[in-house]
């Protein structure tokens, strides 16, 4: 299955996030090395904008042989619309690109939702109960088509599945949840205090055999 991670420089609590050091590697490179670890995912494209300031994200991609998309800065589901269309791909997972703890065993979860029923839409934040930074959906792309020629503003064009939960009766949504819910605990990069939380995650604990859980229980002994 094809996942795509949405980034850019122009973040504008932190910018140029996307490309900062978490524990030796770029932020984007341990988002993508986190989501090639579930087992469902065969493919991963990062599609950011064709915006000067992003040039540095093609320029790492290109680094690391990584497939990268371009498309226009303001219009994210755009891109995601162009990508589904070149890569052929009956349906795509999107993750964001400051989530560098994001659970691959999360998006295998969705995964397996996602085959077991007729979705058009595989979530766990139309209700938060998982942290910040372990947000995953996966979208039917015939689905995504029909909603795209529905957005009606810039918002809607931001937020790449916005438009989807706005018109819930006009889709099959699932989401699934976690148990006890942790909703309010942050473990994506949106300030430098959440940089240096998650870098102190990175440094506490061997991440690529940890999951959300973990992540939990170290901020909870005040480790990160």
């Amino acid at each position: 299955m094809l996942a795509i991670i949405q980034a850019r420089m122009s973040s504008m609590r932190l910018p140029g996030k996307v490309l900062m050091n978490i524990a030796g590697k770029p932020m984007l490179e341990r988002v993508r090395d986190r989501v090639m670890q579930a087992n469902g995912v065969k493919k991963v494209v990062i599609a950011t904008s064709n915006n000067a300031s992003d040039d540095p994200i093609e320029k790492f991609c290109y680094s690391r042989n990584f497939p990268c998309f371009r498309g226009a800065l303001n219009d994210v589901a755009g891109r995601f619309l162009n990508v589904i269309e070149r890569e052929c791909a009956e349906e795509f997972i999107r993750i964001s690109g400051d989530s560098p703890l994001v659970d691959p065993k999360l998006i295998d979860m969705a995964i397996a939702e996602y085959r077991c029923g007729l979705y058009d839409l595989v979530t766990n934040i139309s209700l938060r109960t998982f942290p910040k930074g372990q947000s995953v959906e996966l979208v039917r792309s015939s689905s995504f088509k029909k909603m795209y020629e529905d957005l009606v503003g810039l918002d809607d064009h931001e937020h790449v599945t916005k438009a989807f939960y706005r018109s819930e009766s006009n889709y099959k949504i699932k989401n699934f949840v976690a148990e006890p819910p942790a909703g309010d605990i942050q473990l994506s990069v949106d300030t430098e205090d959440d940089l240096n939380r998650v870098t102190a995650i990175f440094n506490s604990c061997d991440v690529q055999s940890a999951g959300w859980r973990d992540f939990v229980k170290l901020i909870a002994k005040s480790i990160a």
